[in-house]
């Protein structure tokens, strides 16, 4: 039996569809691990297959190609630093063991001159196409990059701020 959305199109009971928060801000370069990922509880948050999470490590409940999409918030407050840059990044792995970097992107702060009230916020986007042909050992996480180390992660556990978004996409 497929799902049905209102324009009664049907959807393969194979789909996957999932998103998680991260809850807690982190000061500096992190992968971001542990405890601080959640399913939205808030505004009808729900999803459908289940990709799981076990500390930050997320697998996939079967295989297939999927869309991967990595938002980070980034913020820096109070510092007299011309500019930083942050990066938001999705590392891979294929034999659950050694990740590296499958996509980043980056957004840039300030600019300009000192300003020892420096209070800015941003956000970086990156998004990959990850083909699973083992469920076992084709796994992800994700980092942020900071630059001077003035920078932070922002989590929230009532909003999306950093999150990830997981959609099968087709089988291979």
């Amino acid at each position: 039996m497929g799902l049905y959305f209102s324009n009664s199109t049907s959807i393969s009971s194979g789909l996957v569809a999932d998103l998680w928060r991260y809850t807690a801000s982190h000061q500096g370069n992190t992968v971001l691990l542990g405890s601080n990922w959640e399913r939205p509880d808030t505004n009808s948050g729900g999803y459908v297959g289940g990709v799981t999470n076990s500390s930050g490590y997320f697998s996939f409940p079967s295989t297939g190609l999927y869309f991967i999409s990595f938002t980070a918030y980034m913020y820096i407050h109070n510092t007299t630093t011309k500019s930083q840059r942050c990066t938001c990044s999705i590392r891979t792995t294929t034999n659950n063991s050694s990740y590296s970097h499958a996509a980043q992107n980056s957004c840039h702060f300030g600019g300009g001159g000192y300003n020892t009230s420096l209070n800015t916020d941003n956000s970086a986007t990156t998004q990959i196409l990850f083909d699973v042909t083992d469920t076992s050992t084709h796994k992800v996480n994700f980092e942020f990059g900071a630059g001077q180390g003035f920078e932070y992660v922002g989590g929230n556990s009532s909003q999306n701020n950093t999150y990830a978004y997981f959609l099968k996409v087709g089988d291979t």
